[in-house]
């Protein structure tokens, strides 16, 4: 299982390919060779879909939706239907094409960072370590007219 994420050394993109791979229990190399990095396009997600399947990746995990649509095309235009993809933020176009991503609680995440700022104003001595609220995996159903 590979990874495409963003080439741009974001915290966000960083956090999600260290989990990956922590999951995966993978080493440097192993990481390194099942990653591939570019911008947040379809394109990007394409070609780097296209250098996963070169190194006999059979399913990836995507940064976001839209590295998920390119390699979402990829895996079509190669007529591979055996292929597993995730990506992330469970967009709406993505869930027009029936594929699986990780939804973040935005509403939960909202309410507590505004927990966080009023807590802040109320004495600016307190200080806030990271805190981790739990996305969820979200699967669709593939729409008739993109089943093989």
């Amino acid at each position: 299982m590979g990874f495409i994420g963003w080439d741009d050394g974001s915290p966000v993109g960083l956090d999600r390919r260290d989990g990956w791979s922590r999951a995966l229990g993978l080493d440097g190399d192993e990481e390194r060779r099942l990653t591939a990095a570019g911008d947040d396009t379809i394109l990007a997600g394409a070609e780097g879909m296209a250098r996963l399947l070169e190194q006999g990746a059979d399913a990836a995990v995507c940064a976001s939706d839209t590295l998920s649509i390119g390699a979402f095309t990829e895996v079509r235009r190669r007529s591979r239907d055996d292929v597993d993809l995730v990506g992330f933020d469970d967009t709406p176009v993505s869930r027009t094409l029936g594929l699986a991503s990780i939804r973040q609680p935005v509403e939960a995440v909202a309410a507590a960072v505004l927990d966080m700022v009023l807590a802040q104003l109320a004495d600016p001595d307190v200080t806030h370590s990271g805190l981790l609220i739990e996305p969820t995996l979200v699967t669709h159903e593939r729409p008739d007219f993109l089943l093989s």
